[in-house]
């Protein structure tokens, strides 16, 4: 461990811990606790994608980062959850049809299928470091902003780390923007077509709820 991150550590720590208080909340189903570590690592590739090397400290936090974001909300970690345990079941499924009924128990333990599993949800390629389509994910977060432009759109910012995420009317048409400023919402980011840049969809507005910085 010397001279290495020690993001990697604390981030499984907390993936772990927070698994079981959504197990604990029931607000996941507790037979998912038969697939805890298949699980995991499908939520980690679905929010960052192939772990970079733990030497690269840089990579591996940048990596930590975005898990921890998912992770850390209720939310969006029972979300991602939920989405891991669909694909772990299709590639189960598929894993049984290739090799027969008897394979279907003791995959737990067993390195083939974590190297088939990767390869499943990474659509094949058990080297792809990037998905082509990678599947947005609903963050949550605080409106911090919400003004009218010089032509008269409306526009804001949620909070978001590292950087506010840009939202416009454009993108979000029967969004009341006279009462957004300060409210807590659940949205996805998509990049602008022009200049690449992170923009918001607000996909749900949230009741009133004190919300922890």
């Amino acid at each position: 461990m010397d001279g290495q991150s020690l993001h990697p550590y604390y981030t499984a720590a907390l993936m772990c811990l927070n698994f079981e208080k959504l197990k604990r909340d029931e607000k996941i189903v507790r037979d998912l606790d038969n697939h805890k570590h298949h699980l995991l690592l499908i939520v980690s590739e679905l929010i960052a994608g192939v772990c970079p090397s733990i030497n690269d400290s840089k990579k591996i936090d940048a990596y930590c980062n975005k898990i921890l974001e998912i992770v850390s909300d209720d939310t969006t970690y029972t979300a991602a959850i939920q989405e891991s345990s669909s694909k772990l079941q299709k590639a189960i499924a598929e894993w049984v049809r290739k090799r027969g009924q008897q394979y279907r128990h003791g995959i737990k333990d067993n390195p083939a299928f974590t190297k088939f599993l990767l390869t499943f949800i990474r659509g094949g390629n058990l080297d792809k470091i990037e998905y082509d389509n990678p599947q947005p994910l609903v963050l949550r977060g605080r409106v911090v902003k919400a003004r009218r432009d010089r032509n008269g759109y409306n526009y804001g910012f949620i909070q978001h780390s590292p950087e506010d995420v840009f939202f416009h009317e454009r993108d979000n048409e029967k969004l009341d923007f006279s009462s957004i400023y300060g409210k807590t919402v659940l949205y996805e980011i998509f990049p602008d077509s022009l200049n690449g840049e992170d923009r918001a969809e607000i996909l749900e507005v949230l009741a009133d709820e004190s919300y922890l910085i």
